[in-house]
């Protein structure tokens, strides 16, 4: 008795110019639909892309089921594990990624807000507010921005990042500080708050820790491993702990 037959193309037929070029096409045609601004490197081997995009698709389906019954949360890569905490704060634009074991809590806050093509790395965690002695603040990524993996934002004070801003592995922001004054155990004093403003355009190193009240110009880079202090010029580069002007971008 036959068995089934399975068709299987060699991978020179797929490394190809014909084939392989027909393949990236597709792809790219593919990939703008969920991401405007995609590109694929040539370089990659046709095979691994096609490896890619099925993990991708696996990703939209989970995303899509998630956003079903939602009229804030938009179609979006979903890896596994992600949880999303007060679904009616939380609004996720068209595209964004949420790659694995990412966490959005909006229990008792604002608005959390990840624009269209957005990334939050795996592990990463996004919260409004830190308990239930204060309401949460507000969270916004604009267009386009990346947290990279193991990332922490705090947003009980306000986050706002702007558009095209990347963040590298294990940055935090900490929009709320605890007071500290003597004769009275710190866990009793309370707290203080002030927003943190990342304008766009801007490159957040590895490591690097953004504390309450700071603004970061638009255009700023800020060097692996600095604690962020005080507000940060446009166009500067920054480093060290507390961070200190080293250079600007001409």
């Amino acid at each position: 008795e036959d068995g089934p037959v399975h068709l299987r193309l060699p991978p020179s037929l797929l490394m190809s110019d014909g084939i392989g070029g027909a393949l990236r096409t597709g792809l790219r045609q593919v990939a703008r639909k969920v991401r405007p601004n995609s590109e694929i490197d040539e370089r990659i081997p046709v095979l691994d892309l096609f490896a890619i995009a099925g993990n991708a698709g696996v990703e939209l389906i989970r995303g899509t089921i998630r956003s079903v019954g939602s009229v804030s949360i938009d179609p979006f890569l979903c890896g596994r594990r992600v949880r999303l905490q007060g679904r009616r704060h939380i609004t996720i634009g068209r595209g964004a990624l949420l790659e694995d074991g990412a966490v959005l809590y909006a229990r008792g806050g604002g608005a959390l807000v990840i624009g269209p093509s957005c990334v939050i790395g795996k592990g990463s965690v996004i919260e409004l507010a830190s308990g239930i002695r204060h309401a949460g603040g507000d969270f916004r990524l604009g267009p386009g921005s990346s947290l990279a993996e193991y990332c922490y934002v705090g947003a009980a004070g306000d986050v706002r990042i702007g558009a095209r801003v990347m963040m590298g592995q294990f940055v935090s922001l900490h929009s709320e500080n605890h007071e500290f004054a003597p004769g009275t155990p710190i866990r009793e004093q309370g707290v203080t708050r002030a927003p943190i403003i990342i304008q766009d355009d801007c490159w957040i190193g590895a490591g690097v820790r953004v504390l309450a009240g700071v603004t970061i110009g638009s255009g700023a880079v800020v060097a692996a491993g600095a604690v962020v202090t005080g507000a940060v010029p446009s166009n500067s580069v920054v480093a060290g702990v507390p961070a200190r002007l080293i250079g600007e971008r001409s």
